[in-house]
């Protein structure tokens, strides 16, 4: 008993040394901002009393085993003092436990995992926008805690006001992410990785991100703007971007700085990745109709998403979410599966972790579906596909135990309540074409998820083809085109009995197939307390023509197909009963079908979208094939060849039906849905060209020939407009000052001025030919007298250095050819300003282009110096109105 009680004096005396032996530290936060399988940032905000904080850090539970790193950094943000350590060299797929500790001793213990070094699967979470709405952001955390993802990516916009005590908050929510783990009979806290945007809500101070988070991406050790982008290596598998959006509201040259970084790195170190990911604050075009769509970023970044295959794009900062179909550039917007597009980037996401959700209102021609919910992705990565799900916030989820993490990399917790948009079930299932182009994978049922039925049963979704209301009290009235869109009512002051007539085309349905079921998908804008019912329509009728009295009123109402309350608002999905399957049976021989929406006793008025909005009606129906005979198409086409044009001609044949899609690969990114296209190739070369055509019974059938592509003997003609790179002044009254990022004009009215143009991405292929080159400006204002400019291009490979260079530009080395230009005198310019062009710089343009300096950079400076006492003012490249280069050339 002696014995027993010396154990227990002894064991009580450790635990209060332990006890008091703790270090001083809260708010324990984890990042990574490079290679994920080696590298990881530790920041945490050291108490009153602590003193030469450091971690220590190992691979097992045996502190004995363990090294030690003092900060990297220090940071002190709206008085938040925070201390940010980098680990090297750690181990890639490894439980890295750490420890913060200081003079007081060393605090609780925590771990996290590191990146794979191959290509191992993994679950990751992506959402933004946690700066309000503390009940759903709690929510949100305490799921991520469940969910257990190897990392997080968030959008920006963390707090409202970016100041101390929504900071304070924020970071308190932040350890509901947490995980509690017992490893060998010790306490550990789990802590995830966050993958840190820059949003417009912490642009009161564009460092906040380093700051908090200890991103610093340049990694000098200090807050920089450049810290805002950067690329995270996650395992072989992924490459993330993340990108600030901020920066269409900063200068030219950082935006410059950011666009060149990521068309260089998505070059070379995403093609070495499985997938390609991006995430920024601010989307291209968000779905609510309160916000403007953002041209400036569609012209940043679309075209280079497309070129390089990024497969997924994670938007924030609206609330809501949304999914598109995989897209491509257009003009000044996206091609979808409406232009033929299979295959870009999916864009998902715009934020709502807790800012409280806008109105989903503004889809696209190409969007799949959105919705005002509280949400974030929950995104699975795996070699051969990606899964992408969307997870509402509410408390019914399971817990994964580190353990079941441990077994199966991708194991999801039971009870998450998972959005499911139109068309799909919890998950929309992501793969790559042959060019690493994001297409969706469509399961037995025809769509993207998980929704059961046969494994024989085949399954369309049809969008209305037409839709209208009608008005008992203005009955000769055509409400075909109505801003107030569909309308249902039993009684209304103003209309009287309202019905919603919707019509679906049919076709693409096989005549010989056997319907099983169908439901119907509406979009409730306001919502109804009373039933209504959807009958079957007599008669048809045209959209733009369709009233009260054309189509008989109530005698439109044929079979009752189905009925429900609409109580809430956003997409409602009916099923339909065996009448209308019936219904459908029947009308495959005439590829048309329509119903009515009316109201079964209640005068409590039905709102809902229509099909302009692109948002309308939808027919989802499942149907068996099994009465089908399926015959094979043969494809097959010809071409001819003039020069660098193609012009192809399907020769395909089907036994029986007819073919309905062609799809043409023609070997250089490039693709087409028509029939017989004509394709311009860009360059001389061979290429493999593949034709898949698909007939009406779903059969297809592809070929492939090889197509030379030969430059004409006759010249080609080709003319470029580049925008301006960057420009810059100097004037010897202004003694050394660098006038890059002045609002001062170009070619100011004094003689001792000189001017740098710089243009980049000048693609002059090798061996072209000049016949025309010209500077062209937009002119503010000219000297009252005509005065003449020399215009000289720098002919050496240090013009690739001109953004970095602030001074000397009269004195940087040009070429021996000067051109002369004499701008117009200020009375025949307008008050807004002409377009005015130089005279031809064909002689000096070859002359640069020659000389193989300017090439590495595919750059080309021009020199501008006055020779009088007044010259010419012109837009700088600060303004929409930048000077232009236009060059024509001809390849033999």
């Amino acid at each position: 008993m002696k014995f027993n009680l010396i154990k227990a004096s002894i064991a009580l005396g450790a635990l209060v040394c332990s006890l008091q032996a703790v270090a001083n530290s809260k708010w324990v936060r984890l990042s990574w901002d490079g290679n994920a399988s080696n590298e990881a940032t530790i920041s945490f905000t050291p108490n009153s009393g602590s003193s030469n904080a450091y971690i220590r850090y190992g691979y097992d539970t045996n502190t004995a085993n363990w090294q030690t790193q003092s900060p990297s950094f220090n940071t002190d943000f709206k008085g938040i003092y925070s201390q940010h350590t980098r680990l090297n060299n750690l181990s890639a797929d490894s439980a890295v436990h750490f420890q913060i500790c200081d003079d007081n001793g060393c605090g609780q213990r925590y771990w996290f995992k590191t990146a794979s070094d191959s290509a191992q699967p993994f679950v990751m979470v992506a959402g933004g926008d946690t700066r309000t709405g503390h009940t759903n952001r709690r929510q949100g955390n305490q799921l991520i805690a469940k969910i257990r993802p190897l990392f997080i990516m968030h959008g920006g916009d963390y707090t409202n006001s970016n100041n101390n005590s929504q900071w304070q908050t924020w970071l308190d929510d932040w350890t509901l992410t947490y995980s509690d783990d017992v490893i060998n009979n010790i306490n550990y806290t789990r802590i995830y990785p966050l993958v840190s945007t820059h949003g417009n809500h912490e642009d009161n101070d564009s460092r906040t991100t380093c700051k908090i988070f200890g991103i610093d991406a340049n990694r000098n050790n200090q807050c920089d703007i450049e810290d805002t982008y950067y690329a995270v290596q996650v395992s072989p598998l992924l490459r993330a971007y993340t990108l600030n959006s901020q920066f269409y509201r900063q200068s030219v040259s950082l935006q410059n700085q950011q666009n060149n970084w990521l068309t260089a790195d998505i070059s070379t170190n995403g093609q070495q990745a499985t997938w390609r990911f991006a995430q920024y604050h601010k989307p291209m075009f968000p779905h609510t109709s309160s916000k403007s769509d953002n041209l400036n970023l569609f012209n940043w970044w679309a075209d280079t998403f497309y070129q390089h295959a990024l497969n997924l794009a994670i938007e924030s900062d609206t609330h809501l979410t949304k999914i598109t179909e995989p897209v491509i550039p257009g003009n000044n917007d996206f091609n979808g599966t409406s232009q033929g597009v299979t295959a870009g980037t999916m864009y998902i996401g715009e934020g709502s972790w807790g800012a409280p959700a806008r109105s989903a209102n503004d889809g696209k021609d190409w969007t799949i579906d959105m919705s005002s919910i509280q949400q974030f992705k929950v995104i699975t990565v795996s070699p051969e596909q990606l899964e992408v799900r969307t997870a509402k916030f509410d408390q019914s989820a399971s817990t994964l135990s580190r353990q079941a993490r441990q077994a199966d990399a991708t194991l999801l917790p039971e009870g998450v309540a998972y959005w499911r948009p139109n068309g799909f079930g919890d998950t929309v299932t992501l793969k790559q074409n042959s060019n690493q182009l994001t297409y969706i994978e469509r399961d037995d049922n025809g769509d993207g998820g998980n929704n059961g039925g046969g494994n024989n049963d085949s399954q369309v979704i049809l969008t209305a083809s037409a839709d209208a209301f009608i008005s008992s009290s203005q009955a000769n009235t055509n409400f075909g085109s109505s801003t107030e869109q569909l309308l249902s009512d039993g009684s209304d002051s103003s209309y009287g009995e309202m019905q919603t007539l919707i019509a679906w085309d049919t076709s693409a349905i096989p005549n010989c197939a056997t319907i099983i079921s169908a439901s119907l998908s509406v979009n409730v804008t306001n919502v109804s307390s009373g039933q209504y019912g959807i009958y079957h329509g007599v008669n048809t009728w045209q959209e733009s023509q369709v009233t009260w009295n054309s189509i008989g009123g109530d005698a439109q109402q044929g079979d009752l197909l189905g009925a429900w309350t609409p109580s809430s608002t956003g997409t409602a999905t009916i099923a339909l009963n065996a009448l209308a399957v019936s219904a459908l049976q029947a009308s495959l021989t005439a590829n048309s079908v329509n119903v009515v929406i009316a109201s079964q006793g209640t005068s409590n008025g039905l709102d809902m979208r229509d099909r302009e909005s692109n948002q309308g009606p939808k027919l989802t129906v499942k149907y068996q094939e099994t009465d089908c005979q399926t015959t094979t198409p043969n494809a097959d086409y010809s071409v001819v060849v003039n020069g660098t044009s193609a012009q192809f001609s399907d020769l395909s044949s089907t036994n029986s039906g007819d073919i309905v899609s062609w799809t043409w690969d023609f070997g250089d990114n490039e693709s087409s849905a028509q029939q017989n296209p004509n394709h311009e190739y860009s360059a001389s070369g061979t290429y493999n060209v593949i034709l898949t055509v698909t007939n009406s019974q779903g059969g297809s059938d592809s070929i492939s020939k090889t197509v030379v592509i030969t430059n004409p003997n006759q010249s080609q003609v080709f003319e470029t407009r580049i925008a301006t790179g960057n420009d810059d002044a100097e004037e010897s009254s202004s003694g050394s000052m660098n006038l890059t990022s002045s609002d001062m004009e170009l070619i100011r009215e004094r003689s001792d001025q000189t001017v740098g143009l710089r243009f980049t991405n000048v693609n002059i292929p090798a061996g072209a030919t000049i016949t025309q080159a010209y500077l062209q400006f937009t002119v503010d204002e000219t000297g009252s007298s005509a005065t003449n400019l020399l215009i000289r291009t720098e002919n050496t490979a240090d013009a690739q250095s001109f953004n970095s260079e602030r001074y000397n530009i009269s004195s940087r080395a040009t070429s021996n050819t000067g051109v002369n230009w004499q701008p117009p005198a200020w009375n025949t310019v307008s008050e807004q300003g002409d377009k005015q062009q130089t005279p031809d710089l064909s002689a000096l343009v070859q002359e640069t282009i020659n000389n193989n300096g300017w090439t590495a950079n595919n750059s080309m400076v021009f020199i501008i110096t006055g020779e009088g006492k007044r010259t010419a003012e012109a837009y700088n490249g600060r303004s929409a109105k930048a000077a232009a280069l236009h060059i024509t050339y001809t390849l033999n």
